[in-house]
């Protein structure tokens, strides 16, 4: 069994399953009471009302891809916990994850992004005819539009400076080493409008996977 490197899931496939679906489940309720709000109240919807629907949109593609994703990511960190051998299909399930993981980013800055739009579009109805508070909204959109465009591109140029982590699949063998800890991993990565991105889950992917790298 190889060397245990990362500790052991602490939540269970059936619970991230559940949690998906039920926050997913709370989502679409909010969404409905919010149109249903709208229509009873304005009698119509605005174009922060598409945003929102576009969100929710993304935010299924991203409980599908996840619900996808799980059951290779488990067998991944249960192998880098040294809780499970690889087995013949550990590389193939592997790699497959890695590229859902790619999805799984794009989906959830497109999420949220749409929801920024979604609230700047609210805010765009309240300045009319404030033409400093429409200035500071003009800023603010030019300023959510270059952060997402940066965070893509500061994506790609990070997946395409590293071979074993490109959409393509890592270059791996399937002979088992002892796994090593690569610690500038553990950074988690900070964008330039403060969110962080969850990256811990395809970091230890990548360490893991570094242990059946061919030398």
């Amino acid at each position: 069994m190889p060397t245990a490197t990362e500790q052991p899931p602490k939540v269970s496939q059936a619970s991230l399953l559940a949690a998906t679906w039920s926050l997913f489940a709370i989502a679409v309720l909010f969404f409905l009471a919010r149109i249903a709000i709208r229509l009873k109240i304005s009698r119509r919807l605005y174009f922060d009302d598409a945003w929102a629907s576009l969100a929710l949109l993304i935010l299924l593609g991203l409980a599908l891809v996840l619900t996808v994703a799980i059951p290779s990511m488990y067998q991944v960190l249960n192998v880098g916990a040294g809780l499970a051998e690889p087995d013949t299909d550990f590389m193939k399930n592997a790699t497959f994850y890695l590229k859902l993981q790619f999805a799984l980013t794009y989906l959830y800055w497109s999420c949220l992004w749409a929801v920024k739009a979604c609230f700047l579009s609210f805010y765009h109805r309240l300045t009319k005819n404030l033409k400093y508070c429409r200035q500071v909204w003009w800023a603010t959109v030019i300023i959510s539009v270059l952060s997402y465009i940066g965070a893509i591109i500061t994506r790609r140029k990070m997946n395409s400076s590293d071979d074993e982590m490109s959409p393509k699949g890592p270059r791996l063998s399937t002979h088992p080493t002892a796994i090593q800890l690569d610690e500038r991993s553990r950074e988690i990565a900070v964008h330039q409008n403060g969110t962080i991105e969850l990256a811990g889950r395809g970091d230890s992917t990548e360490r893991i996977l570094r242990g059946y790298e061919v030398t």
